[in-house]
């Protein structure tokens, strides 16, 4: 799909919300995910990517963007912690699952050195089956990265995706200005919020707008002000007007343009968006 049918329809996307990773698949959000659907309409949010991190959460978010169409789309592989359970089989049904035309993109995957399982090697093996599987399927990347910026970057030199988003970002400016030069898309959460946050602040403000894209990782890192409470789909809208305030633009500018840049990351999303601003 070229980038311009993937656009079409674009200019109504004006004041409209896409929270590009969100876990309505997870504990928490699942025992109220109407209620929660239904305050982040509210707020304007008008698409929820559900993003899986193992087999289980891929399956149940496809299941999820089905019963909620055209307001969700999933994005089925597994996390880098869970690298271990990457089986051939595992792949098999991860690549049934992306022959859905919601299924928008693969991960979450990518490399996390915090913790010391599974070891290094494990999660690159589980990284490159899912690259190989995003190519087979022309589907964008959703990576995940902690305390590996150096080593997920080379690796994604080697083997660079065709599209792909660094979820919640975290690393300095330096490392995302190497992530944009590939290509990549910064994704943004609640974390920019805080005021702790000096270096993901930066990157906000100095990342071009263009790569830009908006997400909450609900139930995960509320931003403020609801900092320690559970996060939803909804509270997008405080990240967002805080990263319009840090650049000096409208919130109605922001979220045009950071929707804009989730449609041209995940084209499958431009025929559900179009609905759901329809319904």
């Amino acid at each position: 799909m070229g980038k311009g049918s993937c656009l079409c329809g674009v200019a109504k996307l004006v004041g409209h919300l896409i929270d590009t990773h969100c876990h309505l698949n997870h504990d928490g959000l699942r025992e109220e995910m109407d209620a929660a659907v239904q305050r982040a309409q509210a707020a304007g949010v008008i698409h929820l990517v559900v993003v899986s991190y193992d087999l289980a959460s891929s399956i149940e978010a496809v299941a999820i963007a089905e019963k909620l169409t055209p307001y969700a789309s999933a994005v089925v592989g597994i996390h880098p912690t869970m690298a271990h359970t990457c089986t051939r089989e595992c792949l098999h049904i991860l690549n049934e699952l992306a022959h859905n035309p919601l299924v928008v993109g693969i991960g979450e995957t990518g490399l996390d050195l915090h913790y010391p399982f599974p070891p290094l090697r494990t999660q690159l093996e589980g990284l490159h089956a899912q690259l190989e599987l995003a190519g087979r399927h022309n589907l964008p990347v959703v990576f995940h990265c902690r305390d590996a910026y150096g080593q997920l970057l080379t690796e994604l030199r080697r083997c660079p995706p065709a599209r792909g988003v660094m979820h919640c970002w975290a690393g300095n400016t330096d490392e995302a200005q190497q992530s944009v030069a590939l290509g990549l898309h910064l994704g943004f959460g609640g974390v920019t919020t805080f005021k702790s946050a000096v270096d993901i602040q930066r990157a906000a403000v100095e990342c071009p707008q263009h790569r830009i894209v908006l997400e909450t990782d609900a139930p995960f890192l509320a931003p403020v002000p609801y900092r320690s409470k559970q996060n939803e789909p909804a509270y997008i809208a405080h990240t967002a007007a805080h990263i319009a305030k840090l650049r000096g633009v409208s919130p109605e500018e922001l979220a045009h343009d950071c929707s804009r840049n989730a449609i041209e990351l995940f084209p499958r999303l431009a025929t559900t968006v179009q609905a759901a601003l329809r319904a």
